[in-house]
């Protein structure tokens, strides 16, 4: 039977952690359940009050298992199916990408993308594919990348990218079906010469856009307009995702 490892439990797991100091801030946490015995791993990024940046894995009892430094500050971690190995995505306006072991933690592969990420990824149904949410400021709007995390050669190799159907997109989730990504468009323009400013207050227009995966073009498109245009879509709740299915 698993254990249902409370946040007041966590959150004491991840303060005395490899890193010293009190934890400052902690990102959207990832579950990695292992079928072979029946164990859960919870894991989360985390910065200390000294400025340092890391990964932390946990068992279901609030057990570290692992705490992995980062190069700078991480925001999500998604598991692979059908693969032991997690990836830890960078908080905007940084590039990298780390592809650990699920269980131990160790570095398989770091990526530096060709440009910023929002911090968010998402697998697709047989762990084949990642697709990553990313700043194209040169042309002033969100990309999703995708990746070929089961190509023998080169793992995680770059083969396309397509348009997120807004500005900002950084949560994104697969349909059931396997076939549509929904994407939340913040509709806050950044560059990295600005660092996090935010460059179009007047004008953005955040927008959950539903794509389909095959023909990499936008199916549907809900914004928000007039007094509600700076209220922000970033995170994507479990409840959106039978609205297009």
């Amino acid at each position: 039977m698993q254990v249902q490892l409370q946040r007041r439990q966590f959150l004491k797991a991840l303060v005395v952690t490899g890193a010293t100091g009190a934890i400052l801030a902690t990102a959207p946490s990832a579950l990695f359940a292992s079928g072979t015995n029946q164990t859960s791993i919870y894991y989360s990024a985390a910065t200390n009050a000294e400025g340092n940046h890391f990964v932390t894995a946990l068992d279901s009892k609030g057990g570290i298992l692992f705490s992995r430094p980062l190069p700078a500050r991480a925001h999500a971690i998604t598991v692979r199916p059908n693969a032991q190995e997690i990836v830890v995505f960078a908080r905007r306006p940084e590039h990298f990408m780390l592809v650990l072991d699920a269980l131990t933690g160790r570095v398989k592969k770091r990526l530096e993308n060709n440009r910023p990420l929002y911090g968010h990824g998402v697998f697709s149904k047989d762990g084949k594919l990642l697709f990553t949410t990313e700043n194209d400021y040169i042309n002033q709007q969100g990309l999703i990348g995708v990746h070929d995390a089961s190509d023998p050669v080169t793992p995680y190799k770059r083969i396309a990218e397509f348009p997120s159907g807004g500005i900002g997109p950084h949560e994104l989730r697969l349909l059931s079906d396997g076939k549509k990504l929904v994407v939340a468009n913040g509709g806050i323009l950044t560059h990295p010469n600005s660092g996090r400013s935010k460059l179009n207050l007047d004008t953005m227009s955040p927008a959950l856009t539903y794509i389909d995966l095959q023909a990499e073009k936008v199916l549907d498109d809900y914004r928000l307009d007039g007094k509600h245009h700076k209220l922000s879509i970033r995170p994507v709740s479990y409840t959106h995702l039978r609205a297009h299915e």
